[in-house]
């Protein structure tokens, strides 16, 4: 119950240090700048709009670093059903951006239904997945005329992984580890990038590139320590973004898109080796998925 609590607080203080860090404002007053803060800060917490559902499709590959496991795996794949609800509040100072936030649960399964396994030559091994998801999608769009906007989001979110090694490798020390890691559902954290383009009222178009870290045992102190030291890039982007939202808002979707998710790109690489980097910890192993969908709000 401590880790829980002490859970819920790192999250809400990283999602307040971003809300306070991501609009923009066309004056340097003190008072603008505090109710432009808190502006935000109301928009992230209010109720939401609309309930939301999306059906992802998409095709991961699968890696380990190679110091730990020698063997190879078969590229999955990836089926994902999303719940949640969706907020859109227009850009303070310009009526042709918006901003967004979706906030959801998710289950994926990642698999390879075609391939068999020839345990007399080294070929890739297969690894079925099951995977929940507790996370959130924001950012900034374009309002197109006609009903249609184009938004560019990025994501984080905690997810929760069982992986089923379905072949055994040559390797005994590699089955080892396969052993380890996939006996039972092992926590994990995930970042996405999203272009959602919304038609109408009710119905959207998805394309995604997604990372997920799932580490082979969870160390909630140098998790924390390293989710904040990414939520402070995270925060310092974000004051950048507002800064150029001052004398080009129509920059902001685009620029916050790149380097947000930039951050997140280096940040996952970096996990590959530690997965609680800058802690020298166990490395993760990762799922790159490419994906595309559909949304359907209410």
């Amino acid at each position: 119950m401590k880790n829980f609590m002490l859970l819920f607080a790192l999250i809400i203080g990283v999602n307040f240090q971003n809300s306070i860090a991501q609009d923009s404002s066309m004056t340097n007053s003190p008072s603008d700048a505090i109710e432009e803060e808190w502006d935000l800060v109301r928009f992230r917490f209010q109720n939401f709009n609309k309930p939301r559902i999306d059906v992802n499709y998409g095709f991961t590959s699968v890696s380990y670093d190679k110091d730990f496991v020698a063997s190879e795996f078969h590229d999955n794949n990836a089926i994902e059903i999303k719940l949640g609800f969706d907020k859109i509040q227009k850009y303070r100072f310009t009526d042709n951006i918006y901003r967004f936030n979706y906030s959801y649960i998710g289950i994926a399964n990642n698999q390879q239904f075609s391939t068999k396994y020839d345990e007399t030559n080294n070929q890739e091994l297969r690894i079925e997945t099951w995977r929940i998801s507790l996370g959130n999608l924001e950012g900034f769009g374009y309002d197109l005329g006609s009903n249609i906007k184009l938004g560019f989001g990025e994501g984080n979110t905690m997810v929760w992984t069982q992986n089923n090694f379905i072949d055994k490798s040559q390797n005994q020390s590699d089955n080892h580890w396969f052993d380890y890691v996939g006996d039972s559902f092992r926590f994990g954290a995930q970042t996405e990038s999203n272009i959602n383009l919304k038609i109408g009222d009710y119905v959207g178009l998805n394309a995604a590139y997604e990372r997920t870290a799932v580490f082979p045992r969870h160390m909630f102190w140098y998790w924390a320590g390293s989710e904040i030291t990414r939520g402070i890039g995270s925060g310092l982007i974000g004051w950048f973004v507002r800064e150029v939202g001052k004398s080009t808002p129509e920059a902001v979707p685009v620029v916050n898109f790149l380097l947000k998710n930039g951050l997140n790109y280096g940040f996952y690489e970096l996990r590959k080796k530690n997965m609680n980097w800058p802690f020298d910890t166990e490395p993760a192993l990762m799922f790159d998925t490419f994906k595309i969908g559909v949304s359907a709000s209410f």
